[in-house]
Order: structure tokens, then C-alpha cells, then sequence
């Protein structure tokens, strides 16, 4: 990106900094001469820029103390619990409702101007995931009065380089490259895949365009195009060239998950946003980049 972005030198801290969303940001944000504070709850070593600060929270008041520390312009929220290890829920409200909270309350005590959040577009019937984290902007809805903006962007299927099996996509390379089967759905489902590039790109749209979005707002993140489960895995079976067996109707699908889900992009290209990469092309990228990292 080089110094695209025009803020220079902002102080910005992101949170969750061992997830797969946090270290692509970290990587372009830092590469724009600004000072990334990153927190996690554990002490992790992270090969970035100089410009990066590795900071361990594990409680609110060491969260308020990063805050208050390093007075950030601006703070990004990429923690999350997905779910997938079986946590408890008491972890998942934990990490999806309590987390930001606190998160929310240190902004305001330390008169940070904006805190974005990373949250899902997925409804809230779906899964324990998606119930709390999208909990935590019913509650922020209820302020009724925000001295810090907070802005939600409700991010799609996002994927891209270097991401790991937590990722369907990933999960998707990964198996097809090891020639291991799959057991899926059906896969009838039509979704909706962002490039992680692209979710890194309408974070700067959003910081840009701040001064006239409200100061509480839920933004739709997505590459406005949908494409059925089924086709997607096919498509990366084929690049791959994959000897994978794709067992499609040997895992049933949730009760309550929907067939189709589409982004509403409006507001967001409103603001000039458009996606660098349509599905197939960010999946070529994607295998490409796995290709050169793992052969």
C-alpha cells in the first residue's frame, strides 16, 4: 500500500492480536509509519515492523492502563470466540459481549475518538457465535449517547492469504492440497466471501469517511457477490487439482441457518468503497500465495 493511507502516524490499537484478522492489519497498518499497539490475553512474539507494541491483557484494568498508556487515535476490535473448541459459554460471553464492553468503557474513560468493531453479518439464530457477538452492539445501542464513535462492520466470509484451517477456505486448501476428504453439506447455501485485503481496505474507507458517518453505526462488509457452497469447493478442487473426495450431504446443515445471505453493500459504496477482488480471482490469489508458502 505504501503511504496510501493518509493518516500518518496515528496511534492505533488492535485487539486479538494471535488471530488471523488482527495480524493481517497489524502487517498493513504498520507498514503506513503508524504505531500499532497490539494487545492478546497471551505473551506471543510476532515478527512485525518497529512500529509495533506487543502488549498482554488479560483484565479490565490492564486493558484501561494499555489504553490510557498509549492514548490511541483510534481502537479496532478483532477479538472473537468462534466457538470451535468447544468453549463454554460463559468463554464465549466472555471474549463476544464482555470483552468489548470493557473495551468500550476504556475508550470512553481515555477520550479515544473511535472504536471499530469487527463483528459478523450473520443473524443471530444461527449459532451461540453469532447470538453474542452481535449482542454486544444491541447493548452498545442502548447508550443512546457515544463519546467515543463506535462503528460495527459486520464482515462476511472473510479469507485470505495464510489463512488456517479455522477458516473454511483455509480448511478447503489445506484438505485439498493434503488430498484429504471432505464431508460436507450439501452445500446449497449461497454466501457471500471477502479477500481479507478487502476488509483491511473498508477499514480505511471507514477511517477516511469518519467525520460523517453517525457515531453509532452498523456497516455491511462484503464483496457483493454470492456464490453457492457447492460451487466454491468445486472451484478449489479444481485449481488444486485435488484427488480429495467430497462427501456433499454427509454432514447435515444447522436447523436454523438460511439458504441464501447477501451482503447490503449500499452504504458502504456510499462512501466510494469498492472490492479489489471478486470470489474467483481472490481465491486464485489465495492459493497462490499458499502454493509459494507451503511447497
Amino acid at each position: 500500500m505504501g503511504n496510501s493511507f493518509p493518516y500518518l502516524y496515528m496511534k492505533i490499537l488492535i485487539t486479538g492480536a494471535s488471530g488471523y484478522l488482527a495480524n493481517y492489519l497489524i502487517t498493513c497498518f504498520s507498514k503506513d509509519n503508524n504505531l500499532i499497539v497490539a494487545t492478546t490475553r497471551a505473551r506471543l512474539s510476532i515478527a512485525h515492523s518497529e512500529n509495533v507494541v506487543l502488549e498482554s491483557v488479560i483484565n479490565y484494568s490492564q486493558l484501561n492502563h494499555v489504553v490510557f498508556k498509549y492514548q490511541p487515535d483510534m481502537v479496532i476490535n478483532t477479538v472473537a470466540n468462534y466457538g470451535r473448541s468447544n468453549e463454554s459459554i460463559s468463554e464465549m460471553l466472555d471474549a463476544n459481549i464482555s470483552f468489548p464492553c470493557e473495551l468500550y468503557e476504556a475508550c470512553e474513560r481515555n477520550h479515544v475518538p473511535i472504536m471499530i468493531n469487527a463483528g459478523t453479518s450473520l443473524p443471530s439464530t444461527i449459532s451461540r457465535y453469532s447470538a453474542t457477538k452481535n449482542s454486544f452492539m444491541d447493548i452498545a445501542q442502548s447508550l443512546g449517547f457515544y463519546r467515543t464513535k463506535i462503528l460495527e462492520l459486520s464482515l462476511e466470509n472473510f479469507y485470505g492469504p495464510n489463512c488456517n484451517n479455522g477458516n473454511f477456505i483455509g480448511f478447503l486448501i489445506d484438505s485439498c492440497m493434503k488430498n484429504k476428504d471432505l464431508n460436507l453439506t450439501e452445500g446449497f447455501q449461497l454466501r457471500d466471501f471477502i479477500h481479507v485485503y478487502d476488509v483491511y481496505s473498508s477499514i480505511l474507507c471507514v477511517i477516511q469517511n469518519q467525520h460523517v458517518i453517525p457515531n453509532f453505526k452498523k456497516i455491511s462488509v462484503g464483496s457483493g457477490e454470492v456464490i453457492q457452497i457447492r460451487s466454491l469447493v468445486n472451484m478449489v478442487h479444481s485449481l488444486l487439482k485435488s484427488k480429495s473426495k467430497v462427501n456433499f450431504g454427509a454432514v447435515n446443515s444447522r436447523k436454523s441457518e438460511p439458504e441464501f445471505l447477501e451482503c447490503d453493500m449500499e452504504y458502504l459504496q456510499s462512501l466510494g468503497w469498492r472490492p479489489k477482488y471478486k470470489v474467483t480471482e481472490g481465491i486464485i490469489d489465495t492459493i497462490q500465495q499458499w502454493k509459494s508458502e507451503n511447497l
